[in-house]
């Protein structure tokens, strides 16, 4: 395989306890061309310091300080705008990645031509049980199914550069999911690649354990942001609330 850069954007906010075990998720990566983009959102615990403790570890690290909270829209569109791999890879900082998760995934969109892929993931919980094994992702999702479910998570995905222009994340809720949405219409689908690659952490200071917040944001995606009519907001919401409830059955 020709070596390709691929850059790693990952957002940190107090994140002291996850951190070092996220980037040493990326050290031991089988793919060694890559560099990693630490963007520090104004951070109040010690991760300015592990921060600096890590870029000095590795060449390959690099830090950007944003001196205050700005989000975790702006954190990655900081990252972004300083990213010079022929591919983008997004992680967050209480996640963490397989030894071969940078290797299989660009293998796998080279031989599909893809310029967006997601991964399936395993769920843990803030000290490392797995809640799940095995969180699937069909073969493909366009921008139907994704306004059914988002099956993209953050820290599985990956990116050709090129396909981006000048798109960015938008500092509203679910700012991921409408990311991806902007994304397909441009690449039409993203691939999806079932094999787990990615542990993804959930915490009491994650999205995911405020079902009703979460909600909201996906209606005023719909709605708002997609401009979608009330009754195909209304459609995918329900599509939305089935998907969420079989993901509450499958935990219990």
């Amino acid at each position: 395989m020709q070596p390709k850069l691929i850059s790693i954007i990952c957002p940190v906010y107090n994140a002291e306890k996850y951190l070092r075990n996220c980037v040493d998720s990326v050290l031991r990566q089988s793919y060694p061309y890559w560099e990693l983009w630490l963007i520090n959102d104004g951070s109040s615990d010690r991760s300015q310091r592990i921060i600096d403790q890590l870029t000095g570890e590795d060449e390959r690290i690099y830090r950007i300080h944003l001196g205050q909270n700005e989000g975790v829209a702006a954190a990655r569109n900081a990252g972004l705008n300083q990213a010079r791999g022929v591919y983008i890879a997004f992680l967050d900082s209480d996640d963490a990645w397989h030894p071969q998760k940078l290797e299989k995934q660009l293998s796998f969109m080279l031989a599909q031509q893809a310029d967006l892929s997601h991964t399936a993931y395993e769920k843990v919980n803030a000290g490392g049980k797995i809640i799940r094994a095995h969180v699937p992702v069909g073969i493909r999702a366009g921008y139907r199914e994704l306004l059914r479910h988002n099956e993209i998570g953050l820290s599985t995905a990956m990116v050709k550069t090129s396909v981006l222009g000048g798109l960015r994340f938008m500092k509203v809720g679910h700012e991921d999911y409408v990311f991806w949405l902007k994304l397909v219409k441009l690449v039409k689908e993203s691939k999806g690649l079932n094999e787990v690659l990615t542990t993804y952490r959930s915490h009491s200071g994650s999205l995911s354990h405020n079902k009703l917040v979460a909600a909201g944001y996906t209606w005023n995606i719909y709605r708002k942001i997609e401009k979608l009519s009330i009754f195909k907001a209304g459609y995918y919401f329900m599509c939305y609330c089935w998907n969420a409830g079989k993901k509450y059955i499958k935990r219990k």
